[in-house]
């Protein structure tokens, strides 16, 4: 039988063993691309390990990492011909899994901040519309919450008014990867919200509103808020690609730009370890650190 007459029971195995479906699809995104494209019709007893190289070849298709994803796939699935009793020629644990490309974190200087800030300022009272006037002042209290507590967008777009603790600087989110309920300290944005909120006339829960046409309030989606941070990012011609995750990277990356030791740092990202931390949220700038080693070396 051929590769690809196995997809759907490998599929079924991995619901039965309490596998996201979300995880399931990206495995499936695998199946029906690469893996398929490169050994889909071959038959199961003629193949050799050095066919895996069609795969990772087919797998640069798929994205920057994508020869690793279909690599990645297509252990699993040989391990379940192997568990099914099915005999191969080769140990599926002998194929080598491709490394991940390094990924240049980008995060904000404080130059960058400030420049966002007196673009935010400069463009407050562009319009006399109501509705345009609430979305810059709106998003203003958003980056600076962001700026200052590394929160993510899906935790910010989920607050109600009374989870801020005016009087405490402090902050009460739901973690959208572990759905706890924490406590954030932050300090120098709580005047930015309340300046938000001094403009809202409506009795919606929800910290961060939009507006539609009538003046009607609901809760924030997620699309919108892109859809502003989009023309905001135009409107600025920013060179960086500003997104509202680099918000918290760069949060992560000021905290230990400015001596905080990596363990507090992986604390206050709330990240499960430091590699996460440090690998994909901490922007290192080449001048910066150039710098710092000349004057470590003049002292020697």
């Amino acid at each position: 039988m051929k590769v690809r007459d196995y997809y759907k029971p490998f599929t079924d195995y991995l619901r039965s063993e309490g596998m996201s479906e979300r995880t399931i699809s990206e495995r499936e995104r695998f199946l029906f691309g690469a893996i398929d494209k490169a050994i889909g019709d071959m038959n199961i007893e003629d193949l050799l390990i050095t066919d895996t190289a069609l795969v990772k070849e087919r797998g640069k298709e798929q994205g920057k990492t994508g020869s690793k994803g279909a690599i990645i796939t297509l252990r699993r699935f040989l391990k379940f011909l192997v568990q099914s009793n099915y005999k191969l020629n080769f140990y599926w644990r002998d194929i080598d899994i491709p490394s991940t490309p390094q990924k240049n974190v980008e995060a904000l200087t404080i130059e960058e901040i400030k420049l966002i800030r007196q673009s935010i300022t400069r463009n407050v009272y562009i319009t006399d519309r109501p509705k345009d006037i609430h979305a810059q002042i709106r998003f203003r209290a958003m980056f600076e919450l962001m700026i200052h507590t590394g929160m993510r967008i899906g935790e910010v777009l989920s607050l109600d008014i009374t989870d801020v603790d005016f009087s405490r600087e402090e902050i009460r989110i739901t973690n959208v990867k572990t759905k706890e309920v924490e406590t954030l300290s932050c300090v120098g944005a709580t005047k930015y919200v309340r300046e938000y909120l001094k403009i809202r006339k409506d009795k919606n829960r929800a910290l961060f509103i939009s507006l539609d046409e009538s003046g009607h309030a609901e809760r924030l989606c997620k699309e919108t808020a892109k859809s502003y941070m989009r023309k905001f990012r135009k409107r600025m011609g920013f060179k960086k690609h500003l997104c509202y995750h680099i918000f918290r990277k760069t949060y992560c990356t000021l905290l230990l730009e400015n001596g905080v030791d990596i363990k507090s740092t992986q604390y206050l990202a709330r990240h499960k370890s430091e590699r996460t931390t440090l690998r994909y949220y901490v922007a290192v700038s080449k001048s910066r650190a150039m710098d710092i080693g000349n004057k470590i070396m003049q002292r020697i």
